[in-house]
């Protein structure tokens, strides 16, 4: 049978953290995107609350392989599903996208040699790893398991001869032919603990419910938890927390209560189950943080209605260091633009513009701020950009100029010759009146 497995993933590096994590619920479409998320993603995980098979896609898997009719790829700006098990009309399903980030999540690929001892570099010391195949099982190891030993994401016991063991920069598998059969394409998601941001570890099974793993330092986002013999790997993310006490298998099983029963502020609860708390069993897990959020405002733009064909803005960021991408009126896409940008001269009309910030990491605003304004016949001249008052707490200014360049001119319209007289001055002033809108809803 042929098996996926659903992760749920927190990027982090030093102060950063970052993962795109929601709901949707499935309305029987051929094909359905997900998105905005603000980035393209190197890795999506999707899984349904019902027993339905959990499904993921690496950026490094090559078009048409792994289950291509179910996650049918990662695009720009989210990915793309289909209705095999993964959109069925009226199921609610869990889903995480992840964007690199060297030096704590990295992911790749590899040709298998059959040969026990082949070293994967991943440019770190990972404390986890999961080997993902174009067919086959998935396997996994966490830092805390003893030497030479891996999992899977199903009932078994731990393997001797698939991920053998981690190096300072990377991971050494064994001859399994699940993960290292001879000119086998082998696909690979690398992890390594950041404080306050990415955890692993490992307990005792006690048998007592409502038992809580704390000290982490963190309150997860995601939770990945694996037992010995005859376990289920589980995962329990932040996402569906409205759920209550319901765990995801990645299995065909739908989520069952009794296991990884809730996420704490300082780690996770547990319940009595076999597959987290059987007495003398050891548990490993691997905790992600939620990433924190990019947040795009306008402060300064045109008038609702505005006499000037010469059009200014002015952007701030919640995130420091941010540059901006705009779009303006009926461009295809995002481009990189300036802060203070200023476009034009533009057609009479009316005119759109969207704008996101994107932190140095990469990652963007995936809810863009939005502005829409008027350019009336009523005199030329630049009327300059108007303050829009106070932004929201927490919004930083993004200070100085970056060195963005805005939308080619071929995609603002055209000049015009206008002409000055009392019916545009009378509009003018009353444009005074007019606040800016700040955001889509």
């Amino acid at each position: 049978m042929r098996r996926s497995f659903f992760l749920l993933f927190a990027v982090a590096v030093d102060a950063h953290a970052q993962a795109r994590v929601g709901t949707f619920v499935g309305d029987g479409a051929a094909t359905r995107q997900v998105g905005p998320l603000g980035f393209a993603p190197d890795f999506v995980v999707v899984k349904a609350v019902t027993a339905e098979l959990s499904t993921s896609r690496l950026s490094t898997m090559p078009a048409g392989t792994h289950d291509p009719d179910r996650i049918t790829s990662l695009d720009p700006d989210g990915f793309t599903v289909a209705t095999r098990q993964i959109n069925t009309a009226g199921v609610t399903y869990g889903w995480a996208a992840l964007k690199r980030v060297p030096g704590s999540i990295e992911v790749g690929s590899y040709t298998g040699t059959g040969d026990a001892g082949q070293r994967i570099t991943v440019g770190f010391a990972p404390t986890f790893v999961v080997v993902l195949p174009l067919t086959g099982p998935a396997r996994q190891r966490f830092v805390t398991q003893p030497p030479s030993q891996s999992y899977d994401f199903f009932i078994s016991g731990a393997y001797s001869d698939s991920i053998t063991a981690f190096t300072t920069d990377g991971f050494v598998v064994g001859g399994d032919d699940e993960v290292n059969a001879l000119d086998g394409g082998f696909h690979w998601l690398a992890v390594r603990d950041v404080p306050g941001r990415i955890a692993t570890g490992t307990y005792l099974g006690d048998g007592g419910d409502d038992r809580a793993i704390t000290g982490i330092g963190f309150r997860p986002e995601f939770l990945n938890l694996k037992g010995p013999f005859l376990t289920n790997a589980q995962a329990r993310y932040a996402s569906l927390d409205g759920f209550g006490d319901s765990t995801s298998y990645w299995i065909a099983l739908a989520n069952q209560p009794d296991a990884i029963q809730r996420l704490l502020p300082d780690g996770f609860e547990v319940g009595t189950t076999n597959d987290v708390n059987f007495p003398g069993n050891a548990y490993h897990w691997v905790a992600l943080s939620a990433a924190p959020v990019v947040d795009t405002a306008i402060v300064a733009q045109p008038l609702a209605i505005d006499p000037s064909p010469i059009a200014t803005f002015r952007f701030s960021a919640t995130q420091p260091d941010s540059g901006f991408e705009c779009q303006l009126d009926t461009a295809s896409q995002f481009s990189s633009c300036a802060n203070p940008v200023t476009f034009g001269p533009l057609a009479l009309g009316a005119h759109a513009l969207a704008v996101r910030a994107r932190e140095p990491l990469g990652f963007g605003d995936p809810t863009p701020a939005t502005y829409g304004w008027t350019v009336i016949d009523a005199g030329a001249g630049d009327a300059g950009a108007r303050d829009a008052g106070t932004p929201d707490a927490g919004a930083a200014d993004a200070g100085p100029p970056d060195a963005g360049t805005p939308l080619p001119a071929d995609r603002l319209g055209v000049g015009c010759s206008c002409n000055q007289g009392p019916a545009g001055l009378l509009l003018a002033a009353l444009a005074l009146l007019a606040r800016p809108r700040r955001r889509a809803t």
